[in-house]
């Protein structure tokens, strides 16, 4: 049986692009909580001789134009390291500031990206239904906006980011394939299941069939199908007059009839395809 998914593969074999992607978020986050402050030193070696070369020129200057009548030349000379260490304190106290500043954009930026790709995915739980849980997983994110350094915000994330990929989450477009393979435990879950079903398989022909050409449902749809959801669209806009009506042709089709969709001559690349994500390559085996 051809797997209920928003693609045309198993979804236990499905490659899970997200978990990589949180990874990668995580080594980001790991490099921000790792960053190291610039050096706390207001007045290096360096920054002391160049304030003493700074008090010997002012005291030079004094006696040289006859000044240190007015102001004694050590009086100059401490006045003029003073003045420079004064800015190279001012110059570490703004260096560190925007460093602060930009790892604080840094850890902002990883929390959109992770509430961006967590909106896209869902835990599977026992609990999920068709329209996910992405909510779930962005809510954790909360944990990290109750800090305010960068490094507490990066090592929340990591925390969360670690929790996350621990509980194997799944697209949102793979979940109708995750219900599918469940057991039914009442009528209602039967039906679901079987409704997740059909809108995996007609996500699964429509994608195929539109890789084909623009007009694939007159040059790929058998005519015997199209006559019958030609059908079935208007008994549909008759019983519901007042309903905005579907423009996918999909939609209309029956679910017996994905067999002579798959089945017709034109379509063996899809046959193919679905026979590889199946896993049976018998023709009755295919739906």
């Amino acid at each position: 049986m051809v797997e209920a998914g928003g693609s045309c593969h198993e979804w236990n074999s499905m490659p899970n692009e997200a978990i990589p992607k949180l990874i990668a978020l995580r080594s980001r986050a790991e490099a921000t909580a790792r960053a190291v402050p610039p050096a706390r030193s207001e007045t290096s070696p360096g920054a002391e001789l160049t304030a003493g070369v700074a008090g010997k020129i002012a005291s030079r200057f004094v006696r040289s134009y006859g000044l240190d009548v007015l102001v004694p030349s050590r009086s100059a000379g401490a006045a003029a390291r003073n003045a420079f260490r004064a800015g190279s304190q001012a110059a570490a106290r703004n260096a560190k500031l925007a460093w602060v500043e930009s790892q604080q954009e840094s850890v902002a930026q990883l929390v959109l990206e992770a509430e961006a790709l967590l909106k896209a995915l869902s835990i599977p739980s026992p609990s999920l239904t068709s329209s996910g849980n992405s909510d779930r997983l962005v809510k954790k994110l909360g944990k990290v906006r109750r800090f305010s350094t960068p490094q507490s915000k990066a090592k929340a994330l990591i925390t969360v980011l670690d929790e996350i990929v621990s509980l194997s989450p799944l697209p949102n477009d793979e979940v109708p394939a995750f219900l599918a393979q469940r057991l039914p435990k009442s009528s209602d879950e039967a039906i679901q299941l079987i409704t997740n079903l059909e809108r995996a398989l007609r996500s699964c022909v429509r994608d195929r069939l539109g890789r084909t050409s623009d007009d694939w449902w007159s040059s790929r749809v058998p005519a015997n199908v199209r006559t019958r959801a030609a059908k079935n669209r208007q008994r549909a806009d008759a019983v519901y007059p007042n309903v905005s009506a579907p423009e996918d042709p999909l939609s209309y089709v029956n679910f017996a009839d994905y067999d002579d969709i798959t089945l017709y001559d034109r379509n063996w690349e899809i046959r193919h395809g679905l026979q590889r994500s199946s896993g049976n390559s018998s023709r009755s085996g295919m739906l």
